[in-house]
C-alpha cells in the first residue's frame, strides 16, 4: 500500500494556523479544515465504501485535528459514521466552506483537500466542485452525455477487432457467448419455435482502464450488426451527466440521456456513486428509481450498461429492490498482467512509429513488473501504460531536440532513460490523477 501523505497534510496544517490573525482564528482555521476534511470523507465513502486510501487519510486527519471528537472513528466504519453526520451537516458538496477571501489560506486549504483527494488516485466531478469551491472558482458546469456514433461495420470485422484486443479473455468469451445466445434465439425464432426474452442489459466491474468502454462501444455496433439494436450509437454518462440538484430535475436528465440511446446502448460509468446514500435522501436514488422504469417501458429499445468498481457495484445494486433483476449479465474486467501491460505499451508505440532499445523494454517490463505487484484499487491499468508512453516520449524529446542533426533512428528509438523518465513521471503512487 503506497504511503499515504499525512505529514504533508500536517505541515500544511500548521502553515494555516500560522495565519490566525485577527478575527481568523486558530479555532476558526481548526473549524474550516475539519468541515472540508469530513465533507472529502463523505465523498470518498460513498464513492467507494470501506477503508479505501483516501477514507484511512481522512480519518487520520481527523484524528490528529481533534482526538477527543473522532479517536473512536476509525476507517472500517466510517461510511456508517459519516451517514449519521450527513443530515447534521451538509446538504450540497460546498456549503459551509466559509473560506476567508486570503489567497494564502485558500491555497492551503486548497492543498490540503487535494492531497485527501487524489489519495485513491480518481478525483470526482463532485470533489472538484469542492475543490474549486475552496479556491474561489466557479463551479464545473454538469457533464452531458457523450455519442459515440457506430461505424457501420460488419459482424466479422466487431468481433475480429473484440478477438485482437490484448488481455480479457473471460470478457472475449462472454461476448461470444452473448453472441451466439442472440443468433440461436434468431434462428429458432426463424423456425417458429419458442424463443427466450433474456434482457440483455449489463455490468461490468473491474478497475479503471481495463477497456470497459472499449467493450460498450463493440457491443453496441454487434449488437446493431445482428439486428437487435436500430441505431448502434454509445451514449456515454455518470452521475453528474443524470442526477440534477433540484428536485424534480433529476428525472428530466436521465429521460434525456435514456432517449437519446434508443437504438443502441446507455453506458453508465461508476454508476454506484447514485446510490451514495442509503436513506434515500439524495437525488441518485430517483435517477435509479426513473432508469429503472424507463429499462422497462423500453426493453428492446436499448441496452443499459452500469459499470464501476467490484464492491461499490455490488451495493449499487441492491440499493433498489428492482435493479439487480433487470441485469441479466456481469462481466469481470480483471487487471491486465505486466505481460498484457507491455504488450499495450508496444502497441502504443507501433501506432506513433517509435521502437523501444533492448534496454528500454528490458526497463518497461521492470516498471509494469512493479506496477502491477504494487497495485491497489486505483491501479490505472492501460491508462498506466499510456502515461508512461507519454512521458518517454516527452523525455525522447528532451534528449534529442538539442541535437544538430538527429536521424530518423534517433527520433524513433526510445532508450531505458527514457522509460525510466515516464516512471517517475507517472508516479506509481498516484497512477490516475
Amino acid at each position: 500500500m503506497p504511503t499515504l501523505p499525512l505529514d504533508d497534510i500536517k505541515r500544511l496544517i500548521r502553515e494555516l494556523l500560522d495565519c490566525a490573525e485577527g478575527t481568523l482564528t486558530a479555532g476558526a482555521i481548526r473549524n474550516e479544515i475539519e468541515l472540508l476534511v469530513v465533507r472529502l470523507l463523505r465523498l470518498g465513502t460513498h464513492r467507494k465504501g470501506g477503508a479505501s486510501n483516501q477514507t484511512q487519510l481522512a480519518v487520520q486527519v481527523l484524528k490528529s485535528l481533534n482526538p477527543t471528537k473522532y479517536g473512536a472513528v476509525e476507517a472500517s466504519d466510517a461510511e456508517q459514521w459519516v451517514q449519521r453526520l450527513d443530515a447534521e451537516i451538509w446538504d450540497d458538496d460546498t456549503a459551509a466552506l466559509d473560506v476567508v477571501d486570503n489567497p494564502n489560506v485558500r491555497l492551503l486549504m486548497f492543498q490540503i483537500g487535494s492531497l485527501i483527494a487524489k489519495a485513491d488516485g480518481f478525483v470526482s466531478w463532485e470533489e472538484q466542485q469542492v475543490l474549486r469551491h475552496i479556491r474561489g472558482q466557479p463551479p464545473l458546469e454538469p457533464s452531458t452525455p457523450a455519442t459515440h456514433a457506430p461505424r457501420g461495420r460488419t459482424l466479422s470485422s466487431l468481433l475480429d477487432d473484440l478477438n485482437h484486443l490484448i488481455g480479457l479473455e473471460a470478457v472475449k468469451r462472454d461476448v461470444h457467448e452473448l453472441v451466439d445466445y442472440v443468433r440461436l434465439q434468431q434462428l429458432r425464432r426463424s423456425q417458429r419455435l419458442k424463443t427466450g426474452e433474456a434482457s440483455l442489459h449489463m455490468v461490468f466491474v473491474g478497475n479503471p482502464g481495463t477497456g470497459k468502454t472499449t467493450i460498450a462501444r463493440l457491443l453496441a455496433e454487434i449488437y446493431n450488426s445482428l439486428g437487435v439494436l436500430a441505431r448502434g450509437q454509445l451514449v456515454e454518462t455518470d452521475r453528474a451527466g443524470l442526477v440534477a440538484g433540484y428536485v424534480g430535475q433529476t428525472a428530466l436528465k436521465v429521460n434525456e440521456a435514456v432517449e437519446s440511446a434508443f437504438g443502441g446502448v446507455l453506458f453508465i460509468d461508476e454508476a454506484y456513486s447514485l446510490a451514495r446514500s442509503a436513506d434515500g435522501s439524495d437525488f441518485g436514488i430517483e435517477a435509479i428509481a426513473t432508469l429503472i422504469k424507463r429499462m422497462e417501458d423500453h426493453r428492446g429499445e436499448l441496452v443499459v450498461i452500469v459499470a464501476g468498481y467490484p464492491k461499490p457495484m455490488e451495493r449499487f445494486l441492491r440499493s433498489n429492490p428492482g435493479l439487480a433483476s433487470r441485469f441479466s449479465k456481469t462481466l469481470v474486467f480483471a487487471d491486465y498482467s505486466p505481460s498484457e501491460l507491455l504488450a499495450i505499451f508496444k502497441k502504443m508505440c507501433d501506432a506513433e512509429e517509435y521502437i523501444l532499445s533492448p534496454e528500454a523494454e528490458a526497463k518497461a517490463v521492470s516498471v509494469f513488473e512493479q506496477a502491477y505487484r504494487t497495485r491497489d484499487a486505483r491501479f490505472g491499468n492501460a491508462r498506466f501504460a499510456r502515461n508512461l508512453f507519454e512521458h518517454a516520449i516527452t523525455s525522447l524529446a528532451t534528449r534529442v531536440v538539442s541535437l544538430p542533426t538527429p536521424d530518423r533512428a534517433t527520433l524513433m528509438t526510445l532508450d531505458s532513460t527514457d522509460v525510466e523518465h515516464g516512471a517517475a513521471a507517472t508516479n506509481l503512487n498516484h497512477p490516475r490523477v
